[in-house]
């Protein structure tokens, strides 16, 4: 009986830490979802202000409030927590919040109440007067504290004071310890199987990674997280996911999805009333901007982050903001706005005692003076930043400081001061790459490790014989996987060349003729395009030799084809010209030099007459004996302002309006040559071009030249429906 009786005690007790387990733990989501609503509802609750100086005064005040002592010394830890919180609003929070501390101070008895007052104290100081090395000794401190506690509330404690240990750590430039108090967040969050938890721990790793450049790692945690958080509908949560997945997308320069999810972090943190993670949104919408380089539109979302940090009075993301204003200013040109901000940006960060925000917006300041000549700002900016970086052992800042210091005294004409500073260059570079490879050889220690403990494994695995079978079948495991690895990377490798080949070819072929197969329309377009920049003198001709037009018809498609290729070969012989057939007997002709059309026409004759010379078919002498030759004629380029764009199309139109004139005239040889004058306008190489050549010929904006007299020339007209169309007009 009195084991029964022990076994329901035990029950009972389990639940009862289980029920006080997740009322713990719903209280940390309410402050972090809703930390503004939960001020208020406990400054109501408590009816605080309290005079509290000692425990029965905790008694008397739990009383009047109809709380028991215990919860109300929980929830008056809590509204001190929410007093050293951004996101809650209240005019004397940090009196309040010292206030707090006292009472909690007098109140605390056990180790986790000990601990807890050691933790709000090491926030004060972060949050007040940025004493982040003094706050992380104390958070270690209350870490120690509890490291034996194995309670509900020890092991929360424990989640929330690695988590702030973490970013104090990032803060003060300390990745490694960062890393490890995430880990130990994060382990705390699966150990408590709260997804809310592990959600938040995820994102903070996936923040991590993305500041260290691991972009691959920071997108799966940040991946993991947002999928938790979808599931888990917490406003809250759902938009601090979103923050990070822009960030992290812009990092990985998906600009797309970058300002997607950084848009609605804005919309959800708006109607959250979070104004402070709103305005941090807006900056990361506008470094998005600023990766993409579109400077005006990162200077709009600067301004309106900035506009939200003077509402919430939030002086170090003013800091932050100004000193990234500073830098678009610059990049569009607006150096007195650019110094303006950066100024502002340095008065924050002395003010607040930011060392490591000051040192990068002093380099700052040094870049935009040395890149405007102002070598003495340059020189007393760089000699701040070098001071900073020092004293922080930022080498890689030191260097840049030191660089901007040589350039200004060397342009200032102090070279013993630059040779100085060089030497402090080298230095500097040299102890950079002593710790490369000291960071090289301790990863060389590791693997000579790992190698040894493998080699103590594999003779504890050979000496087991009941592995021996197990051991022999995961290495023919390991051997089929690397071999079905190896065949698909071939048969990947073998496809991409395949289609990398028939890529090349389809290329080849839709600049070719598809009758012919000889050079075509879209070659020379092509051509026109690659030399659109080019102001060298150039020409483009187009042929009508009508004795080809119907070559395809009285030879068939195989001799014409033939025929064609021959005619080609032998232009191409006698001229340096690139030929592409634009149709049957309609041959475009593109030089790298200027070719007078008389050149040209003789050239075509001796080609035709090699070609006729070469053919044995039936009835060609008598299909030749009559041909025909007509020629339009340009040089390139149209217009001598290399401003104005002539597109290859417009280029071909153009050379194609002055062969349609010379094939009414009807000589055996014929040519029409366009010459634009001068003062040409623009506007007459655009659509509709044969209206406009029409008039320009008529004004004499173009000059056109023949071997017949141009008045009997008939120019060709637009259709009647555009006619009507202009006379309409």
């Amino acid at each position: 009986m009195r084991i029964c009786f022990l076994l329901i005690g035990l029950m009972l007790s389990v639940m009862v830490n289980i029920v006080n387990a997740n009322s713990l733990e719903q209280l940390e989501i309410q402050f972090r979802e809703h930390p503004q609503q939960l001020y208020q509802t406990l400054l109501n609750k408590t009816q605080y202000p309290l005079i509290i100086n000692n425990k029965q005064d905790l008694q008397q005040a739990a009383a009047v409030t109809g709380m028991s002592a215990p919860e109300l010394h929980q929830n008056l830890v809590t509204l001190a927590r929410l007093t050293l919180e951004t996101s809650v609003a209240s005019k004397n929070k940090y009196q309040q919040a010292q206030t707090l501390l006292n009472q909690l101070d007098v109140l605390a008895q056990s180790n986790l109440d000990q601990a807890m007052v050691l933790m709000l104290q090491a926030r004060y100081k972060a949050r007040r007067h940025q004493e982040y090395k003094t706050a992380i000794s104390e958070f270690n401190e209350a870490l120690t504290k509890v490291a034996s506690e194995s309670s509900p509330q020890a092991t929360l404690f424990r989640y929330i004071v690695h988590e702030q240990l973490s970013s104090l750590n990032h803060l003060i430039y300390r990745p490694v310890p960062a890393l490890s108090h995430l880990n130990h967040f994060r382990d705390i969050a699966y150990q408590l199987r709260n997804e809310y938890f592990i959600s938040l721990a995820e994102s903070a790793l996936g923040k991590y990674y993305s500041r260290n450049d691991d972009k691959a790692k920071s997108l799966q945690h940040y991946s993991e997280a947002f999928r938790i958080s979808n599931r888990l509908q917490y406003k809250a949560l759902q938009a601090g996911t979103q923050l990070s997945l822009a960030r992290t997308y812009r990092d990985l320069e998906q600009w797309d999805d970058a300002l997607k999810y950084g848009h609605d972090a804005v919309a959800t943190y708006q109607g959250l009333n979070r104004l402070s993670y709103v305005a941090q949104a807006l900056s990361a919408i506008a470094i998005t901007y600023k990766g993409k380089q579109e400077w005006h539109k990162a200077i709009d979302y600067y301004l309106n982050s900035e506009q939200v940090n003077r509402q919430l009075n939030n002086e170090i993301a003013l800091g932050i903001n100004f000193h990234n204003l500073g830098e678009a200013y610059a990049e569009i040109g607006d150096i007195q706005a650019s110094l303006t901000s950066l100024q502002k940006a340095n008065e924050v960060f002395r003010s607040r005692k930011l060392n490591h925000y000051l040192v990068h917006n002093e380099l700052l300041f040094a870049k935009v003076t040395a890149n405007e000549n102002m070598w003495s700002a340059t020189i007393n900016h760089a000699q701040e930043a070098l001071k900073l970086a020092t004293l922080q052992s930022l080498d890689k800042e030191t260097l840049e400081a030191l660089e901007y210091l040589a350039k200004a005294y060397k342009n200032t004409g102090q070279l013993d001061k630059a040779i100085a500073v060089f030497e402090q260059m080298i230095v500097v570079d040299d102890r950079m790459e002593s710790v490369a490879q000291n960071k090289d050889s301790t990863s060389d220690l590791t693997v000579q490790k790992l190698k040894f403990e493998l080699g103590l494994i594999k003779n504890q695995l050979d000496e087991q014989a009941a592995h021996k079978k197990r051991n022999q079948l995961r290495l023919v495991g390991l051997l089929i996987t690397t071999v079905l690895f190896f065949l698909a990377f071939v048969i990947t490798l073998k496809r991409q060349r395949s289609v990398a080949r028939k890529l090349t070819q389809l290329e080849s072929e839709q600049q070719r003729d598809p009758i012919t197969q000889v050079k075509g329309y879209q070659g020379l377009v092509n051509k026109l395009g690659a030399a659109s920049d080019s102001q060298a003198q150039r020409t483009l001709s187009l042929v009508n030799v009508r004795a080809l037009n119907n070559d395809d018809l009285n030879l068939g498609l195989t001799e014409s084809n033939a025929k064609t290729q021959q005619f080609v070969d032998q232009l191409e012989h006698l001229l340096p010209v690139s030929a592409y057939i634009i149709r049957p007997g309609v041959i475009a002709c593109y030089f790298n030099s200027r070719h007078l059309p008389e050149q040209i026409l003789t050239a075509i004759e001796q080609a035709l007459s090699r070609v006729k010379e070469q053919q044995a078919i039936p009835r060609f002498q008598e299909q030749e004996s009559n041909q025909m030759i007509a020629l339009g004629h340009v040089h390139l380029p149209l217009l001598d302002n290399p401003d104005v764009y002539v597109s290859p199309q417009l280029q071909i139109e153009a050379v194609q309006f002055a062969l349609a004139a010379a094939s009414t005239i009807g000589l055996p040889k014929s040519y029409i040559s366009l010459k634009t004058l001068n003062f040409a306008p623009a506007a007459i190489f655009a659509a509709p071009l044969y209206l406009n050549l029409n008039q320009a010929l008529s004004r004499g904006i173009i000059r056109a030249e023949s071997n017949h007299d141009l008045d009997k020339v008939n120019w060709p007209k637009l259709k009647v429906r555009n006619e009507s169309l202009i006379e309409s007009q």
